[in-house]
């Protein structure tokens, strides 16, 4: 595939994450594309830091970018720039780059949702038959995310569940803390001896859009590092 056609997926609205790999503004940050002059200008919004601030970028720092797009599983772009200036555009201001050049395509054989072994709690609903109204069930109950996507996660637990159960959901990324709605969409029984063994595919029904980034950003930042230790031993 020719050059160009790579700068064809760059679009307004697209998440992208930012990653500073020097300086005082070092580390990794996820945001969008909200405006571009083809072959002139691209304007990113301003990322926010783990405490919801915004990053107050310098000009002239370099910065390096990545994005995947849900219709092209298995693939990962890159592209590097140095930051040409910061301006108000609406609400927030944006970061300015000039258009890239060249963005180099990075192929995996797997989908963008990444394996992990990560802690995840959470607690039932129950449904009142009268009014059909909600209620979480107090009572946390424990298993462990064996892979996580912008979507949603696999969870491994003894806990016996149906599908299409809705459950509150309690996991930490890095030094993150979430707490999302979610549904069971698929249930796969393990039977070791005399227990079970049950694995959930679990979606995130209802997530606030800065919470589904910030779980993006952490899938795009475990996903670089796994293709970097591929090329490594290639």
């Amino acid at each position: 595939m020719a050059e160009n056609e790579h700068l064809e997926k760059l679009e307004v609205g697209l998440n992208i994450l930012i990653e500073v790999k020097s300086g005082l503004f070092r580390g990794n940050y996820l945001s969008s594309i909200v405006k571009l002059i083809k072959n002139q200008e691209l304007y990113i919004e301003i990322p926010e830091d783990k405490d919801g601030k915004q990053v107050k970028f310098w000009p002239h720092t370099k910065i390096y970018l990545s994005f995947f797009r849900e219709n092209e599983p298995g693939a990962i772009y890159e592209f590097s720039e140095n930051i040409a200036k910061i301006e108000e555009l609406g609400p927030k201001p944006v970061i300015i780059i000039n258009f890239p050049k060249e963005i180099e395509r990075i192929q995996r054989r797997s989908y963008v949702r990444v394996d992990v072994r990560l802690p995840y709690f959470w607690q039932k609903y129950r449904v009142d038959p009268d009014t059909e109204e909600e209620t979480l069930v107090p009572i946390d109950k424990k298993g462990y995310i064996l892979d996580i996507s912008g979507g949603g996660v696999m969870l491994r637990s003894p806990e016996k569940m149906e599908k299409d159960t809705f459950i509150q959901t309690q996991f930490t990324l890095g030094d993150e803390y979430f707490d999302v709605r979610s549904k069971i969409v698929r249930v796969i029984d393990r039977h070791r001896g005399k227990s079970s063994m049950y694995k959930y595919g679990i979606i995130f029904d209802e997530i606030q859009d800065m919470i589904r980034r910030k779980v993006i950003g952490y899938v795009f930042e475990v996903e670089r590092k796994n293709i970097r230790k591929q090329k490594e031993v290639m």
